[in-house]
């Protein structure tokens, strides 16, 4: 017997929004979001995790390209505090 739990959802954290590899961010999220499915994100605005610099605003990134769906939201961390802070709330909100 299936049990449904809640909405269905997918949480990215990530401190990038490029895509390397796989089918383009905007096709993936239409289809994502058309099948009912909200995307959120967590943005992690660390300067030289990947070992390269951002130079654009990752948290409109995210609201622009990445989010979407009911109640899709963003939220940013910058060190390991508002880390754990953000996982939290990304945990408490998403259900």
């Amino acid at each position: 017997m299936p049990f449904f739990f809640g909405k269905s959802l997918i949480d990215i954290f990530a401190d990038s929004a490029n895509n390397w590899d796989g089918s383009p961010i905007e096709l993936a999220r239409q289809e994502v979001i058309a099948a009912g499915i909200t995307i959120n994100g967590l943005a992690i605005l660390c300067r030289y995790c990947s070992g390269l610099p951002n130079n654009y605003d990752l948290e409109l990134a995210f609201k622009d390209h990445i989010i979407g769906g009911n109640g899709a939201f963003v939220i940013t961390a910058d060190n390991t505090d508002t880390f754990a802070n953000a996982v939290r709330f990304a945990s408490k909100y998403s259900c």
